[in-house]
């Protein structure tokens, strides 16, 4: 029961930082081909989603605590956001965040 509300807690918070990764990636390189980055992107966001369902199997059989399985990823799902983010600014005149 626990495992189940984090991980759709984590589900939606992840919903808040989605819509930012899309934007940095979309004016990541415009004039290259661009296939590979949204194929790498897809294979991220599903590995993503997998881990966070296997921490939360591992909470509801171990008895782990989920703060140890599934926020971590968010975590670090979280703080990459930013830093692409503040990378993307810091290069671009124009920022993104306004």
């Amino acid at each position: 029961m626990e495992s189940e509300l984090n991980r759709k807690l984590i589900i939606i918070l992840t919903s808040i930082f989605l819509p930012l990764l899309a934007a940095v990636f979309a004016q990541a390189n415009p004039r290259r081909n661009n296939i590979y980055q949204g194929i790498i992107s897809f294979g991220v966001i599903i590995l993503y989603q997998q881990l966070i369902q296997f921490g939360g199997i591992m909470t509801d059989r171990t008895g782990i605590s989920s703060a140890l399985t599934m926020w971590p990823l968010f975590a670090v799902l979280a703080a990459g956001s930013l830093i692409l983010i503040a990378l993307r600014d810091y290069r671009v005149e124009r920022p993104l965040l306004q």
